[in-house]
């Protein structure tokens, strides 16, 4: 996942999902997880990825 997301090779989150073999809402309270630990992750509109 942090490899993924460092290489800004993520894709839409459903894209994102399938990579790591989850489901959408699994791959959100993943991120949501990040998130609390203060990670910056961010969502590009335009590129479709997710981004620190």
């Amino acid at each position: 996942m942090h490899k993924l997301i460092v290489s800004e090779n993520t894709g839409a989150p459903s894209v994102f999902a399938r990579k790591l073999s989850l489901s959408r809402s699994q791959l959100y309270n993943e991120l949501e997880v990040i998130k609390e630990l203060d990670a910056p992750v961010k969502y590009c509109k335009k590129k479709r990825n997710l981004f620190l």
